[in-house]
């Protein structure tokens, strides 16, 4: 199995931050669609931060999982971002040009190639 892993924090203004670590695949994308999910479905959540610092390889699975949760946020009027996307996932986004799209919703202070702190 592959392996991957989530955390999740919330704030108080209802920011719920997902860190990911590990291999995006067929395998692991399950758990990265049900973190998505319940993020986006929370109570009082108003934006969902995807912080993919630490994943080292994304497929076509994990693109899906990110695209749908943007999605559904949208239509939830919330919003969405991925930030500190690494070389290999780096370069598939930005092949798809779905790099720009799933970052242009993070403030602009956020840099998507450094890691927040979580207060």
């Amino acid at each position: 199995m592959t392996d991957v892993s989530i955390t999740s924090s919330t704030t108080a203004d209802g920011t719920v931050y997902l860190t990911v670590a590990g291999e995006i695949d067929m395998e692991s994308s399950p758990r990265l669609a049900t973190a998505l999910s319940q993020a986006i479905h929370a109570d009082d959540t108003k934006c969902v931060a995807v912080d993919l610092d630490r994943v080292s390889f994304m497929d076509s699975n994990g693109i899906r999982d990110l695209v749908l949760a943007q999605t559904q946020a949208t239509e939830k009027a919330m919003t969405f971002y991925i930030t500190n996307v690494q070389d290999g996932p780096r370069r598939v986004l930005e092949l798809t040009g779905l790099l720009a799209v799933l970052t242009k919703q993070a403030p602009p202070t956020a840099d998507p190639t450094a890691g927040w702190q979580t207060a």
